[in-house]
């Protein structure tokens, strides 16, 4: 069961199957540039992409073990974008190469059942009691999440675009339809979903999704201001320098600090610029961030992945 106020549209949809097969190795000052970041959003071309015909592709995620160790677990998910390269347009419509990575990323980490690597990760595992996706798109990372975390109370997927929110919603939908016809046990277990604007580095959207948060009884006092979201996700976000400050402002705002294995999990499909490079290191400093880049294949065209967690 889920919540939001986007209702479905109608839509242009076939049916087609892909493989996922890649995988990757394993303060008030920041949120100066906001203002800037104006400029780098009135180029975006979202606004006419809901009129686009789209496709709908059904995404099968296994988890993929170090020690080559079958788990037997299958992540399904259904999920509506344009069916074209997005190319320079920067709209959650289409789907970024980045966010099957990103996907298939929790798979490995979190999706898988053996032994070892459970005892090597299930405390962080089952700390996950909500997740929260920035520039959702068509949200296929939250629709993952939803299945993997045991102790997930709910997914709050955001964006700025209304209608890549409506878009997420129909895949949700979609997803949960199947899983109905497929799965009726994890149907049935599925956390709370919302669907949410929010713009990067603005404090009244920020405070709004924050108290949203539902949290665990026990946890409840504990957090005194220090609350916020267990694990934070995002896939292509970075698109110029002048995102970097209100994003990195909105992830140290929202991530957990109560939660002592809190991160941001978001990966990349292009390299950026030496200047917002240096502009992500700054504005980390200045957060009291620290980013950990756990793959790197952009060199070979793949895509790299990276963390973000408070510094303690």
């Amino acid at each position: 069961m889920h919540q939001s106020q986007f209702r479905e549209k109608e839509s242009h949809e076939e049916e087609a199957v892909l493989a996922v097969d890649f995988l990757p190795d394993e303060d008030e000052n920041s949120a100066r540039n906001c203002d800037d970041s104006e400029a780098c959003h009135a180029d975006i071309g979202f606004m006419f992409d809901s009129e686009n015909d789209t496709l709908m592709r059904s995404f099968s995620f296994s988890p993929n073990t170090m020690s080559g160790e079958e788990s037997g677990m299958t992540i399904n998910v259904q999920v509506q974008s344009i069916d074209d390269d997005p190319g320079a347009v920067q709209s959650g419509h289409y789907l970024w190469p980045a966010a099957p990575v990103l996907a298939q990323h929790l798979v490995d980490m979190f999706g898988c059942s053996s032994a070892k690597e459970d005892a090597e990760r299930s405390l962080v595992k089952e700390s996950v009691h909500n997740v929260l996706e920035l520039g959702a798109g068509c949200g296929l990372a939250s629709l993952v999440a939803m299945q993997i975390f045991p102790d997930l109370r709910q997914v709050i997927l955001t964006d700025h675009d209304p209608g890549t929110l409506s878009l997420s919603e129909e895949n949700y939908d979609a997803t949960c339809e199947r899983l109905e016809e497929t799965d009726a046990e994890i149907a049935a277990k599925l956390p709370l979903l919302s669907f949410e604007r929010l713009g990067w580095g603005e404090k009244d959207d920020i405070a709004d999704i924050l108290s949203l948060i539902t949290y665990p009884d026990d946890k409840s006092e504990s957090c005194n201001g220090k609350g916020g979201f267990d694990l934070v996700l995002g896939s292509d976000l970075i698109y110029c320098e002048d995102v970097v400050s209100p994003l990195i402002f909105t992830v140290a705002r929202t991530l957990s600090k109560s939660n002592v294995g809190a991160k941001m999990i978001m990966t990349q499909s292009f390299p950026y610029e030496s200047g917002t490079e240096d502009e992500i290191s700054r504005v980390c400093l200045e957060c009291n961030l620290v980013r950990t880049v756990l793959s790197d294949k952009l060199t070979g065209g793949g895509i790299r992945v990276q963390t973000f967690h408070h510094k303690l």
